[in-house]
């Protein structure tokens, strides 16, 4: 159980000190500003770009891996955002 916790541990730590596979993310990010605004029927503005960065940073981390898991994840995220008190 330890070698495989440890080798997971190894490709975190090399992930997140490798500047490809950040920008393999950002280059291929799994939805864009249109897909999300169209899915979830958004105006654009700013709270599309936070979900767009919430959804790398779970794309970078592997939790997400498909435009449909994205999609899932930023219905819940702009759920969140919208029990939010407005400023």
């Amino acid at each position: 159980a330890w070698t495989r916790y440890l080798e997971q541990i190894t490709q975190i730590i090399a992930y997140a000190f490798d500047d490809q596979g950040q920008y393999d993310v950002r280059r291929r990010p799994l939805v864009d500003g249109h897909t999300l605004m169209s899915h979830l029927g958004m105006e654009p503005g700013p709270n599309v770009g936070r979900l767009l960065g919430q959804l790398l940073e779970a794309q970078a981390a592997g939790d997400i891996t498909t435009a449909e898991e994205a999609l899932m994840l930023a219905q819940g995220l702009q759920e969140g955002m919208d029990e939010l008190p407005s400023d």
